[in-house]
């Protein structure tokens, strides 16, 4: 795994282009994820908080599959990328909408699986971490129980994107009440 932050959600990434190339053709990750962490750059206010996606790349068929056998690899694979979003207050409780992007391949032939996430701070590192050193996050025996594991880490994700949205929720009616009773 890989895991990508910034300062903010509004600074660039803390990696250079050169590396971020690299890591990216070695592993052959798709294009479309750079899509998703281009949002990761200098910016005055939040951009880009209505663009959500989810993309999907896959070669399933092994007679058209081409491995590098040296590197592990099958060629009979999927890759997806998306981003989530959670909802969070800060201490003068001005709410901001946090994101955070996803990348996975799961070689089928293999059982080997990357991730590579980005987000404004270490938050998912930490809890990709903590995750993983329980035993039922780690069940390789078979390619079956990698997939299913690569499973539990995509829940973690949208488990993690339920975070603060009731509260920013009644922020923001009790925001529309004091407006409503203003223009009453």
């Amino acid at each position: 795994a890989s895991f990508l932050h910034a300062g903010n959600s509004r600074s660039p990434l803390r990696i250079s282009r050169t590396m971020l190339a690299r890591i990216f053709t070695h592993h052959q990750v798709m294009a479309g994820f750079i899509d998703f962490i281009s949002v990761f750059r200098t910016q005055a206010e939040s951009r880009g908080q209505r663009y959500c996606g989810f993309k999907v790349k896959s070669q399933l068929s092994p007679s058209d599959a081409v491995g590098c056998h040296s590197l592990g690899r099958s060629g009979v694979y999927y890759q997806i990328c998306y981003n989530l979003r959670s909802a969070g207050a800060s201490k003068h409780n001005i709410w901001t909408i946090r994101q955070t992007v996803f990348h996975h391949q799961f070689d089928v032939g293999h059982g080997t699986a990357l991730w590579i996430s980005a987000k404004g701070d270490q938050e998912m590192s930490s809890l990709i971490g903590t995750a993983v050193r329980r035993p039922e996050y780690i069940q390789f025996q078979d390619v079956g129980k990698c997939f299913a594991s690569t499973l539990k880490i995509h829940m973690l994700h949208s488990l993690w994107c339920t975070k603060g949205w009731l509260e920013y929720i009644e922020y923001l009616e009790s925001e529309l009440e004091v407006i409503d009773s203003l223009n009453c």
